[in-house]
Protein backbone atom coordinates (compact mmCIF):
# COMPACT_ATOMS: atom_id res chain seq x y z
CA UNK A 1 0.00 0.00 0.00
CA UNK A 2 1.30 3.42 -0.94
CA UNK A 3 4.56 2.31 -2.66
CA UNK A 4 4.03 4.49 -5.75
CA UNK A 5 2.91 7.34 -3.53
CA UNK A 6 6.07 6.94 -1.42
CA UNK A 7 8.08 7.64 -4.58
CA UNK A 8 6.13 10.88 -5.02
CA UNK A 9 6.95 11.84 -1.43
CA UNK A 10 10.57 10.72 -1.35
CA UNK A 11 11.43 12.20 -4.76
CA UNK A 12 10.76 15.71 -3.43
CA UNK A 13 14.46 16.78 -3.73
CA UNK A 14 14.76 15.50 -7.32
CA UNK A 15 11.53 17.24 -8.29
CA UNK A 16 12.95 20.58 -7.13
CA UNK A 17 15.75 20.26 -9.67
CA UNK A 18 13.51 18.90 -12.42
CA UNK A 19 11.12 21.84 -12.01
CA UNK A 20 13.72 24.27 -13.35
CA UNK A 21 13.11 22.98 -16.88
CA UNK A 22 9.37 23.68 -17.03
CA UNK A 23 9.57 27.48 -17.25
CA UNK A 24 12.26 27.82 -19.92
CA UNK A 25 9.77 28.97 -22.58
CA UNK A 26 8.06 31.44 -20.23
CA UNK A 27 8.13 34.96 -21.72
CA UNK A 28 8.96 38.12 -19.82
CA UNK A 29 6.15 39.44 -17.65
CA UNK A 30 5.50 43.09 -16.86
CA UNK A 31 6.82 43.98 -13.40
CA UNK A 32 3.80 44.29 -11.06
CA UNK A 33 2.96 46.63 -8.20
CA UNK A 34 1.49 43.73 -6.20
CA UNK A 35 1.30 39.96 -6.52
CA UNK A 36 -1.80 37.80 -6.00
CA UNK A 37 -1.50 34.01 -5.99
CA UNK A 38 -4.79 32.17 -6.48
CA UNK A 39 -5.17 28.52 -5.54
CA UNK A 40 -6.61 25.99 -3.11
CA UNK A 41 -5.23 23.02 -1.21
CA UNK A 42 -1.99 21.60 -2.58
CA UNK A 43 -2.00 24.26 -5.29
CA UNK A 44 -2.06 27.12 -2.76
CA UNK A 45 0.58 26.09 -0.25
CA UNK A 46 3.36 27.08 -2.66
CA UNK A 47 2.05 30.64 -2.44
CA UNK A 48 2.27 30.56 1.36
CA UNK A 49 5.85 29.29 1.19
CA UNK A 50 6.85 31.92 -1.39
CA UNK A 51 5.32 34.64 0.78
CA UNK A 52 7.33 33.44 3.81
CA UNK A 53 10.50 33.03 1.74
CA UNK A 54 10.34 36.53 0.27
CA UNK A 55 9.01 38.28 3.38
CA UNK A 56 11.94 40.73 3.59
CA UNK A 57 13.50 40.18 0.16
CA UNK A 58 11.03 42.22 -1.92
CA UNK A 59 8.98 45.35 -1.28
CA UNK A 60 6.06 44.16 -3.44
CA UNK A 61 3.19 42.75 -1.34
CA UNK A 62 2.08 39.13 -1.89
CA UNK A 63 -1.48 37.98 -1.21
CA UNK A 64 -2.59 34.33 -1.36
CA UNK A 65 -6.20 34.06 -2.55
CA UNK A 66 -8.25 31.04 -1.44
CA UNK A 67 -11.61 32.21 -2.70
CA UNK A 68 -14.07 32.31 -5.60
CA UNK A 69 -13.84 36.09 -5.70
CA UNK A 70 -11.13 38.26 -7.17
CA UNK A 71 -9.95 40.64 -4.42
CA UNK A 72 -11.34 44.15 -4.87
CA UNK A 73 -7.88 45.55 -4.16
CA UNK A 74 -6.30 44.09 -7.31
CA UNK A 75 -5.37 46.55 -10.05
CA UNK A 76 -4.44 46.20 -13.72
CA UNK A 77 -0.79 46.89 -12.93
CA UNK A 78 -0.72 43.95 -10.50
CA UNK A 79 0.02 40.29 -11.32
CA UNK A 80 -2.38 37.43 -10.67
CA UNK A 81 -0.75 33.99 -10.70
CA UNK A 82 -3.41 31.28 -10.95
CA UNK A 83 -2.13 27.94 -9.64
CA UNK A 84 -4.32 24.92 -10.29
CA UNK A 85 -2.52 21.59 -10.57
CA UNK A 86 -5.51 19.85 -12.15
CA UNK A 87 -6.51 22.93 -14.12
CA UNK A 88 -10.09 22.42 -13.00
CA UNK A 89 -10.19 23.89 -9.48
CA UNK A 90 -13.50 25.76 -9.50
CA UNK A 91 -12.42 28.53 -7.12
CA UNK A 92 -9.24 29.28 -9.11
CA UNK A 93 -11.24 29.19 -12.36
CA UNK A 94 -13.71 31.68 -10.92
CA UNK A 95 -10.92 34.10 -9.98
CA UNK A 96 -9.24 33.54 -13.36
CA UNK A 97 -12.42 34.36 -15.32
CA UNK A 98 -13.03 37.53 -13.29
CA UNK A 99 -9.43 38.63 -13.88
CA UNK A 100 -9.80 38.08 -17.63
CA UNK A 101 -12.94 40.23 -17.70
CA UNK A 102 -11.16 43.04 -15.85
CA UNK A 103 -8.00 42.95 -17.95
CA UNK A 104 -5.70 41.93 -15.09
CA UNK A 105 -2.17 40.76 -15.90
CA UNK A 106 -2.23 36.95 -15.45
CA UNK A 107 0.20 34.01 -15.38
CA UNK A 108 -0.84 30.35 -15.06
CA UNK A 109 0.76 27.30 -13.43
CA UNK A 110 -1.00 24.00 -14.16
CA UNK A 111 -0.70 20.47 -15.54
CA UNK A 112 -3.63 20.90 -17.94
CA UNK A 113 -7.42 21.05 -17.67
CA UNK A 114 -9.79 23.92 -18.43
CA UNK A 115 -7.49 26.67 -17.18
CA UNK A 116 -4.76 25.51 -19.56
CA UNK A 117 -7.18 25.48 -22.50
CA UNK A 118 -8.31 29.02 -21.67
CA UNK A 119 -4.71 30.18 -21.19
CA UNK A 120 -3.76 28.88 -24.65
CA UNK A 121 -6.76 30.61 -26.20
CA UNK A 122 -5.99 33.92 -24.48
CA UNK A 123 -2.20 33.58 -24.99
CA UNK A 124 -1.49 33.91 -21.27
CA UNK A 125 2.03 33.08 -19.98
CA UNK A 126 1.81 29.52 -18.64
CA UNK A 127 4.08 27.02 -16.90
CA UNK A 128 2.92 23.46 -17.63
CA UNK A 129 4.09 20.87 -15.08
CA UNK A 130 3.82 17.06 -15.34
CA UNK A 131 0.38 15.58 -14.63
CA UNK A 132 -0.46 12.37 -12.77
CA UNK A 133 0.52 13.30 -9.22
CA UNK A 134 -1.56 14.02 -6.15
CA UNK A 135 -1.72 17.85 -6.13
CA UNK A 136 0.00 18.00 -2.72
CA UNK A 137 2.86 15.88 -4.08
CA UNK A 138 3.35 18.33 -6.94
CA UNK A 139 4.46 21.05 -4.51
CA UNK A 140 8.11 21.11 -5.71
CA UNK A 141 6.92 21.70 -9.29
CA UNK A 142 4.40 24.37 -8.29
CA UNK A 143 6.68 26.18 -5.83
CA UNK A 144 9.66 26.40 -8.17
CA UNK A 145 7.39 27.46 -11.02
CA UNK A 146 6.09 30.30 -8.84
CA UNK A 147 9.63 31.49 -8.23
CA UNK A 148 10.39 31.34 -11.96
CA UNK A 149 7.27 33.39 -12.78
CA UNK A 150 8.44 36.03 -10.29
CA UNK A 151 11.89 36.01 -11.90
CA UNK A 152 10.30 36.63 -15.31
CA UNK A 153 8.33 39.49 -13.75
CA UNK A 154 11.62 41.00 -12.51
CA UNK A 155 10.44 40.73 -8.92
CA UNK A 156 13.46 38.74 -7.74
CA UNK A 157 16.84 37.64 -9.13
CA UNK A 158 17.63 34.19 -10.47
CA UNK A 159 16.97 31.53 -7.83
CA UNK A 160 18.58 28.53 -9.57
CA UNK A 161 21.56 28.31 -7.22
CA UNK A 162 19.40 28.24 -4.08
CA UNK A 163 17.09 25.67 -5.68
CA UNK A 164 19.91 23.38 -6.77
CA UNK A 165 21.62 23.63 -3.39
CA UNK A 166 18.36 22.70 -1.64
CA UNK A 167 17.86 19.77 -4.01
CA UNK A 168 21.39 18.50 -3.37
CA UNK A 169 21.18 18.94 0.41
CA UNK A 170 17.81 17.20 0.77
CA UNK A 171 18.86 14.36 -1.56
CA UNK A 172 21.83 13.70 0.72
CA UNK A 173 19.55 13.71 3.80
CA UNK A 174 16.91 11.42 2.28
CA UNK A 175 17.73 8.23 4.19
CA UNK A 176 18.38 10.06 7.46
CA UNK A 177 15.08 11.93 7.21
CA UNK A 178 13.19 8.75 6.35
CA UNK A 179 14.58 6.91 9.38
CA UNK A 180 13.82 9.81 11.72
CA UNK A 181 10.36 10.23 10.20
CA UNK A 182 9.48 6.58 10.85
CA UNK A 183 10.63 6.95 14.46
CA UNK A 184 8.52 10.06 15.04
CA UNK A 185 5.51 8.58 13.24
CA UNK A 186 5.44 5.67 15.71
CA UNK A 187 5.20 8.13 18.59
CA UNK A 188 2.28 9.87 16.89
CA UNK A 189 0.03 6.81 16.58
CA UNK A 190 -3.23 7.58 18.35
CA UNK A 191 -2.16 11.20 18.99
CA UNK A 192 -3.47 14.58 17.87
CA UNK A 193 -0.51 16.72 16.77
CA UNK A 194 -0.43 20.28 18.09
CA UNK A 195 1.98 22.14 15.80
CA UNK A 196 3.84 25.19 17.09
CA UNK A 197 5.19 27.44 14.34
CA UNK A 198 6.35 31.06 14.16
CA UNK A 199 5.09 33.96 12.10
CA UNK A 200 7.22 34.70 9.04
CA UNK A 201 9.65 31.81 9.43
CA UNK A 202 7.93 28.45 9.96
CA UNK A 203 4.26 29.44 9.68
CA UNK A 204 3.76 28.18 6.09
CA UNK A 205 5.74 25.01 6.87
CA UNK A 206 3.49 24.42 9.86
CA UNK A 207 0.36 24.83 7.74
CA UNK A 208 1.75 22.39 5.17
CA UNK A 209 2.43 19.87 7.95
CA UNK A 210 -1.09 20.28 9.37
CA UNK A 211 -2.64 19.68 5.93
CA UNK A 212 -0.41 16.65 5.28
CA UNK A 213 -1.57 15.11 8.56
CA UNK A 214 -5.14 15.67 7.34
CA UNK A 215 -4.68 14.23 3.84
CA UNK A 216 -1.85 11.71 4.12
CA UNK A 217 -2.38 10.43 7.66
CA UNK A 218 -6.16 10.94 7.89
CA UNK A 219 -5.44 12.61 11.22
CA UNK A 220 -6.73 15.68 13.01
CA UNK A 221 -3.97 18.23 13.66
CA UNK A 222 -4.00 21.76 15.06
CA UNK A 223 -1.69 24.62 14.08
CA UNK A 224 -0.70 27.35 16.54
CA UNK A 225 1.42 30.32 15.44
CA UNK A 226 3.72 32.40 17.66
CA UNK A 227 3.36 35.07 18.92
CA UNK A 228 -0.43 35.04 18.40
CA UNK A 229 -0.93 31.73 20.22
CA UNK A 230 0.38 33.31 23.43
CA UNK A 231 -2.56 35.73 23.32
CA UNK A 232 -5.32 33.09 23.22
CA UNK A 233 -4.61 29.39 22.63
CA UNK A 234 -2.14 29.13 25.52
CA UNK A 235 -5.03 29.59 27.98
CA UNK A 236 -6.80 26.45 26.80
CA UNK A 237 -3.63 24.42 26.30
CA UNK A 238 -2.50 25.11 29.88
CA UNK A 239 -5.84 24.05 31.39
CA UNK A 240 -6.53 20.81 29.54
CA UNK A 241 -7.35 18.01 31.96
CA UNK A 242 -7.43 15.10 29.49
CA UNK A 243 -4.60 15.84 27.07
CA UNK A 244 -3.03 12.38 26.92
CA UNK A 245 -3.92 12.17 23.23
CA UNK A 246 -2.06 15.40 22.35
CA UNK A 247 1.50 15.52 21.04
CA UNK A 248 3.36 18.82 20.67
CA UNK A 249 5.48 19.34 17.53
CA UNK A 250 7.64 22.47 17.68
CA UNK A 251 9.04 23.79 14.39
CA UNK A 252 12.19 25.87 14.79
CA UNK A 253 14.34 27.97 12.48
CA UNK A 254 17.51 29.99 13.06
CA UNK A 255 15.72 33.16 11.90
CA UNK A 256 13.00 32.93 14.54
CA UNK A 257 12.80 36.26 16.40
CA UNK A 258 14.73 36.22 19.70
CA UNK A 259 11.55 37.03 21.63
CA UNK A 260 9.75 34.15 19.91
CA UNK A 261 12.57 31.78 20.88
CA UNK A 262 12.00 32.83 24.47
CA UNK A 263 8.24 32.49 24.07
CA UNK A 264 8.58 28.92 22.75
CA UNK A 265 10.64 27.89 25.79
CA UNK A 266 8.34 29.51 28.35
CA UNK A 267 5.12 28.40 26.64
CA UNK A 268 6.27 24.80 26.51
CA UNK A 269 6.99 24.93 30.26
CA UNK A 270 3.61 26.52 31.06
CA UNK A 271 1.61 23.89 29.17
CA UNK A 272 3.88 21.03 30.23
CA UNK A 273 1.40 19.65 32.77
CA UNK A 274 -1.24 19.35 30.05
CA UNK A 275 0.82 18.18 27.08
CA UNK A 276 3.61 15.92 28.25
CA UNK A 277 4.87 14.51 24.94
CA UNK A 278 6.72 16.68 22.45
CA UNK A 279 9.35 16.78 19.72
CA UNK A 280 11.31 19.60 18.11
CA UNK A 281 11.76 19.72 14.35
CA UNK A 282 14.59 22.07 13.39
CA UNK A 283 15.14 23.37 9.88
CA UNK A 284 18.44 22.44 8.26
CA UNK A 285 20.68 23.55 5.41
CA UNK A 286 22.29 26.68 4.04
CA UNK A 287 19.96 29.50 3.08
CA UNK A 288 16.33 30.25 3.87
CA UNK A 289 14.84 28.31 0.96
CA UNK A 290 16.70 25.11 1.85
CA UNK A 291 15.76 25.39 5.52
CA UNK A 292 12.08 25.88 4.72
CA UNK A 293 12.08 22.94 2.32
CA UNK A 294 13.83 20.74 4.89
CA UNK A 295 10.84 21.21 7.22
CA UNK A 296 8.38 20.51 4.41
CA UNK A 297 10.21 17.38 3.22
CA UNK A 298 10.64 15.90 6.68
CA UNK A 299 7.01 16.64 7.53
CA UNK A 300 5.81 14.96 4.35
CA UNK A 301 7.76 11.83 5.27
CA UNK A 302 6.40 11.80 8.83
CA UNK A 303 2.80 12.01 7.65
CA UNK A 304 3.36 9.30 5.04
CA UNK A 305 4.80 6.90 7.61
CA UNK A 306 2.06 7.71 10.10
CA UNK A 307 -0.48 6.66 7.46
CA UNK A 308 1.26 3.32 7.03
CA UNK A 309 1.51 2.84 10.80
CA UNK A 310 -2.26 3.43 11.03
CA UNK A 311 -2.83 1.08 8.06
CA UNK A 312 -4.51 3.75 5.96
CA UNK A 313 -3.76 4.63 2.33
CA UNK A 314 -1.75 7.88 2.30
CA UNK A 315 -2.85 8.78 -1.24
CA UNK A 316 -6.61 8.18 -0.91
CA UNK A 317 -8.78 11.29 -0.48
CA UNK A 318 -12.08 9.83 -1.71
CA UNK A 319 -14.22 12.19 0.38
CA UNK A 320 -12.80 15.19 -1.53
CA UNK A 321 -13.67 13.50 -4.83
CA UNK A 322 -17.12 12.66 -3.47
CA UNK A 323 -17.60 16.32 -2.52
CA UNK A 324 -16.57 17.50 -5.99
CA UNK A 325 -19.09 15.11 -7.58
CA UNK A 326 -21.85 16.36 -5.29
CA UNK A 327 -21.05 19.98 -6.19
CA UNK A 328 -21.46 19.42 -9.94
Amino acid sequence: MGDSFFKQVSDFPLMLKAALAFSKELPKIKKPSAIYISGLGGSAIGGDLVKNYLRDKIAIPITVVRDYLLPSSIKKEDLLICVSYSGNTEEALSVFKSALEKGINIAIITSGGEIHRRALKEQIPTVVVPAGLAPRSALPYLLISLLKVLEKAEVLPLQDRAILEASKFLSARKKIYDTKAKRLAKKLIGKIPIIFSSVGTTEACGYRLKCQFNENSKATAHLCVFPELDHNEIVNLARLESAASLFLLILKDEEDHERIKKRIKITKELIGKSIKESAEIRSEGEGRLCRMLSLVYFGDLVTYHLALAKKVDPREVYVIEKLKEALK
